[in-house]
């Protein structure tokens, strides 16, 4: 069975669809000529199918496309691990 699989954006979040269900997702904000990267999730059935870093690229080519001159990420793994 073949899979649809669909990027999609709106003004908070970048969205992978397989078969129309959300299964991962990238939370984002701009804020002048900066674009945070504030939390990336994908379902764990869905892991290790590069879903993350498709949509890691997807917001940079984004921000390049509206300007962006800073990406900042944040790693909320990196605050309980200090």
């Amino acid at each position: 069975m073949s899979e649809c699989i669909e990027i999609t954006r709106d003004d908070k979040f970048f969205y992978i669809k397989v078969n129309g269900k959300p299964v991962s997702s990238l939370n984002y904000k701009v804020d002048g000529n900066t674009m945070h990267i504030i939390s990336i999730f994908t379902m764990p059935s869905y892991r290790g199918r590069g879903f993350a870093s498709r949509l890691m690229n997807e917001a940079i080519r984004y921000a390049k496309e509206i300007n962006v001159q800073r990406l900042v990420v944040y790693c909320s793994f990196a605050k309980k691990m200090a």
